[in-house]
């Protein structure tokens, strides 16, 4: 009953409707209260494409792509701001993400646009340098928090300037004739879609066949009681942790998503945020971020330094995280369920989440609905289940602390 009244609510239907054929998956999420249309493409072409040498290459790839002449000879993303829409793309540990967005009506258009570049992507000099130069500005742009999980992660998903710099365009070219695949391909889409058509046809404009992993690829930093620490132009420190967290198919993950709405209350609570303070100026603040989509799945929790002490503050609240799961949890969950279930839907209130949770949902043959069953997961959590879910995971974390400058 939660479920279908937050589906409701969220103007979807009651799942996402799912095909497969030939080594590639396509879900569709229509929305008759949308104008607007996302369509998301998932390529295995992600960071365990990429050897350590090659740090960058899968982005500067991506965004060669990005860059290739389109209609009237400018690159494909001005073009498709041209045409009104937009079109991005993320590299995750193992895909690539291309997101483009427009007017329902507009978007068959806007996706021939891509196509168009997805097949002949051009790999010149010329347009290579533009993507190099764009994939080097948007690494550089980071924020102190930012930098702790970048820290934590091990290295930039979008390389350095120093990596960046030896790749030339036959690297570009290896790198897309090799993983640019559409065996494994998914395409998931959310808005207004009466209008469009083919989406198995966009992944349809790469080769056919498959990828495989890298030989070596980049780990995340992990283990017992490691502490990384970074000095930055910034006027007071962050303090970031992270622990290993169970994916989003796993029998701990509605467990897990209750355990992350407790951190976030008790990081509030131990930082001593003023009750004045709004929501989205204390997420800013202190808070988690669940990253359950990837191979190597973590809980990340964060402390701005300007919240009274975050040395006693941040060590309060791992020490509160550690003893949950050494004796009994008591009393009722029902708050911090509300709380994961609102948390959760909140994250989803875009076309573009959706589309992303579909396709996360969807890939590896799963269902693709994503709030009916997560809903279901956190309904099911019980005390005994909290407790031994804080006990498996929040033990001694990674700590990644972005301090300022020395004498700055």
């Amino acid at each position: 009953m939660i479920a279908a009244l937050a589906l409701a609510a969220l103007g979807l239907a009651p799942a996402p409707v799912v095909t497969r054929a030939n080594g590639i998956t396509v879900v569709a999420q229509p929305d008759g209260a949308s104008v607007l249309a996302g369509t998301m493409l998932f390529v295995r072409a992600g960071l365990d494409r990429q050897s350590f040498a090659q740090s960058g290459l899968a982005a500067l790839t991506a965004e060669t792509i990005l860059q290739t002449p389109s209609a009237g000879g400018v690159p494909l993303r001005d073009a498709i701001a041209a045409a009104g829409g937009s079109i991005g793309y993320v590299v995750d540990p193992q895909s690539v993400r291309f997101y483009v967005e427009g007017l329902g009506p507009d978007e068959d258009g806007l996706l021939a646009l891509f196509a168009a570049a997805l097949r002949a992507p051009d790999f010149s000099p010329a347009t290579v340098g533009r993507a190099r130069a764009e994939v080097v500005r948007s690494t550089g742009a980071r924020g102190a928090l930012g930098i702790g999980l970048q820290m934590l992660d091990g290295t930039p998903a979008g390389g350095t300037a120093v990596s960046l710099a030896q790749f030339v365009p036959d690297d570009v070219r290896a790198f897309y004739a090799r993983a640019y695949r559409s065996g494994g391909a998914l395409v998931s889409a959310a808005g207004a879609l009466g209008t469009v058509a083919g989406y198995a046809g966009l992944a349809g404009s790469l080769a056919p066949g498959s990828s495989a992993p890298a030989g070596a690829t980049v780990a995340p930093v992990a283990g017992a009681s490691h502490e990384l620490i970074s000095r930055r132009d910034i006027d007071v420190p962050w303090l970031v942790a992270r622990y290993p967290a169970p994916r989003y198919g796993s029998a701990d993950f509605g467990a897990m998503l209750v355990l992350a709405s407790f951190v976030d209350k008790t990081l509030g609570a131990v930082a001593q945020l003023p009750t004045l303070v709004s929501r989205t100026s204390a997420d800013s603040a202190v808070g988690s971020i669940y990253a359950f989509d990837r191979p190597s799945s973590n809980l990340t929790v964060y402390l701005y330094g300007g919240v009274g002490d975050p040395s006693q503050a941040f060590s309060t609240a791992l020490g509160v995280f550690k003893a949950v799961g050494a004796a009994p949890i008591v009393g009722s969950l029902d708050e911090f369920k509300a709380a994961a279930r609102g948390r959760f839907a909140g994250d989803v209130e875009t076309i573009e989440d959706r589309a992303w949770i579909a396709g996360v949902f969807a890939q590896d043959g799963g269902s693709p609905d994503y709030l009916g069953r997560t809903f279901a997961s956190i309904d099911a959590v019980t005390p005994a289940d909290l407790r031994r879910v804080a006990h498996r995971y929040l033990g001694d974390p990674t700590i990644a602390l972005v301090l300022p400058r020395q004498g700055g």
